[in-house]
């Protein structure tokens, strides 16, 4: 090999390395902050941390963790990452691929959270209400000083018009005891509606062919149907490979298989 083709070989391995450099060394983004940061929210599907760390997208392969209707407070919000306290422990929520957009936040905390446990069909103990209350029956599931909801003689322990603001699909007292079981323990079963494996499973890292969804609002999810997760193998930025691969393919709103 000649000296100039080296010397452009040299060149070109020392720009990437600063490339490289120049990324691990980034600032980080700074804080965000935004009306109603502050507020109490409830999370919307099951959240599975390792430690301390949660991502935008579970480990598919994690058992159990953070249930659906436990309190969340944001404490920090950036393009990097979200300190929050989940049901009293403190955790920091990472993008699995690409950066928060922090232009459309009100998007993307709508696929993690809900105002009101109620919104999702829960009391404040995180429970499906029961059936009487579901019916429009006197039980209250709030403390006296709390804000209940009214009950609708449909059944709906919300008025319509907030029910609509989650949708029904998301209503876990609607779903029989054993979807809520799997639910529980981050488990999605064949037959498992989407809002159902969403709250069992957590957004999807990709939706269709490897459309990252980080920044995807929830109702474009949704509509996808096929969506895919990774292990606890898995890196944390997809363009550098990841393991434990699994597809959830949906037909007609239901999951109707997974090829991992």
């Amino acid at each position: 090999m000649t000296r100039a083709p080296l010397q452009a070989l040299a060149s070109t391995f020392a720009t990437l390395a600063l490339g490289i450099g120049s990324f691990g060394c980034a600032s980080p983004a700074p804080p965000v902050q935004f009306e109603g940061i502050d507020q109490p929210r409830y999370t919307r599907c099951m959240l599975k941390p390792s430690e301390d760390r949660l991502y935008t997208a579970n480990y598919v392969d994690a058992v159990g963790g953070i249930r659906p209707g436990t309190e969340a407070k944001i404490i920090l919000f950036s393009a990097d990452q979200v300190s929050l306290n989940l049901g009293g422990r403190q955790y920091t929520l990472f993008p699995a691929a690409d950066r928060i957009n922090t232009g459309s936040i009100p998007a993307f905390l709508e696929k993690y959270f809900v105002d009101t446990p109620a919104r999702l069909g829960l009391d404040r103990n995180g429970n499906p209400f029961a059936p009487e209350a579901a019916a429009g029956a006197a039980a209250n599931p709030f403390a006296d000083n709390e804000a209940a909801p009214t009950p609708a003689p449909a059944g709906n322990p919300l008025a319509d018009d907030e029910a609509a603001q989650v949708g029904p699909g998301f209503r876990v007292d609607r779903w029989e005891p054993e979807v809520w079981t799997g639910v529980q323990n981050g488990v999605a079963h064949m037959g498992m509606t989407k809002e159902q494996v969403y709250v069992a499973l957590g957004p999807p890292l990709l939706i269709n062919f490897d459309q990252v969804a980080t920044n995807l609002p929830l109702a474009q999810i949704l509509e996808a149907n096929r969506w895919v997760y990774y292990g606890a193998r898995a890196q944390r930025n997809v363009t550098f490979g990841l393991g434990g691969k699994r597809v959830y393919t949906f037909s007609e709103g239901k999951l109707f298989s997974v090829e991992k």
